[in-house]
C-alpha cells in the first residue's frame, strides 16, 4: 500500500461520486484522490478494519 503524509493535523473529508469519470473523489484538504469503485471498496474496507483494530485495542487496555 501507498502512504501519502501531508503534514496536516485536520481536514476536512468530502467524498463524491462522479458518475461522468466513473470515480470516486475523496478530497481531504489539498489532497484529492481519484479512486474506482473497487479501489474506494478495497480503501473503506481497509479504514474500517483500522478502526476496529483501534477500537479492540484501546478496549484491552480498558479492561
Amino acid at each position: 500500500m501507498d502512504t501519502l503524509s501531508l503534514s496536516c493535523r485536520s481536514a476536512e473529508l468530502k467524498v463524491t461520486a462522479d458518475p461522468v469519470s466513473e470515480r470516486v473523489i475523496t478530497d481531504m484538504g489539498a489532497a484529492r484522490l481519484h479512486l474506482t469503485a473497487d479501489e474506494a471498496v478495497q480503501l473503506g474496507r481497509s479504514l474500517l478494519n483500522a478502526a476496529h483494530q483501534l477500537r479492540g485495542e484501546s478496549q484491552d487496555a480498558a479492561a
